[in-house]
């Protein structure tokens, strides 16, 4: 299982945060199976 993950900040809308999910999801099925990866702020 891969998972992105973002943490919710001020200001950030619920599309920023969704391209964040999405972009850490990314990155973590690049980098191999069964992990877990936080967005970069």
């Amino acid at each position: 299982m891969s998972i992105g993950i973002v943490e919710m900040q001020e200001g950030l809308t619920s599309k920023t945060l969704e391209a964040g999910a999405d972009e850490a999801l990314c990155q973590t099925k690049h980098s191999g199976r069964n992990r877990l990866q936080l967005a970069r702020s």
